[in-house]
């Protein structure tokens, strides 16, 4: 920025933001669509793929999307959400307001829908490489697949028990770049690029949690821990 003024235009720096969070939102199936930057700073969005409709497409939204786009162009004042199936104003999702997200983002204590840990440490993953880390108070197990990185909570849907000490394997005839995690105590596997759904048994999968990088910093969106 040179003399208060960003290189790039609004819009640019929007699509490089949703850029940023699309390979987590790939995981889902998902994908996001700018669709305007209002003359007023409202960010339109879609959420289109598996993201539109999803039980948790609410918190994909507000960690992960919304907290790119605020920290890419802080002159957005509110982002609208539409579904990717009509264009009718009735389909539009409510306003957010980036002051209420700022306050979200900045807070020291984990708010109820979550907040932004640091996470520099898991920049220092390598290709192939799976490990636990603690952000706060909440325990995570992270991997990288080349270049994409990979964070879940580290709990195992099936057994309950700690993913720490869990095994990075690729499936024999699968290209490359396609990873499984084996939970260390009940042996069952994890896709990790299908939002860690399992392949022993019907409806389970690990908790994927967004991720971003900001200021430099990977960050990651934590769910908010009970007292």
């Amino acid at each position: 920025m040179v003399h208060g003024l960003h290189p790039y235009d609004v819009t640019t720096r929007v699509e490089n933001a949703l850029e940023s969070v699309r390979p987590y939102l790939g995981t889902h199936g998902g994908d996001v669509e700018l669709l305007e930057v209002t003359e007023e700073g409202v960010a339109r969005l879609r959420l289109l793929g598996s993201c539109d409709g999803c039980p948790s497409s609410s918190v994909t939204l507000s960690l992960a999307v919304e907290g790119a786009v605020e920290a890419a162009a802080p002159e957005i004042t509110s982002i609208e959400v539409e579904t990717s199936d009509s264009d009718d104003e009735a389909s539009n999702g409510p306003l957010i307001s980036v002051e209420s997200l700022r306050s979200r983002l900045g807070a020291a204590e984990p708010a109820p829908g979550g907040a932004w840990e640091p996470a520099p440490l898991l920049a220092e993953l390598e290709a192939g490489e799976v490990g636990g880390f603690t952000l706060g108070d909440f325990s995570v197990l992270a991997c990288r697949l080349q270049a994409d990185l990979f964070v879940f909570r580290d709990q195992c849907p099936r057994c309950t028990s700690p993913m720490a000490g869990a095994s990075l394997e690729r499936r024999l005839g699968h290209p490359v770049g396609d990873g499984v995690l084996r939970c260390p105590s009940c042996r069952s596997h994890f896709d990790v690029r299908r939002a860690g759904a399992c392949l022993d048994g019907e409806g389970e999968h690990l908790a994927p949690l967004p991720l971003l990088v900001r200021d430099g910093v990977v960050a990651v969106a934590v769910p908010a821990v009970s007292p």
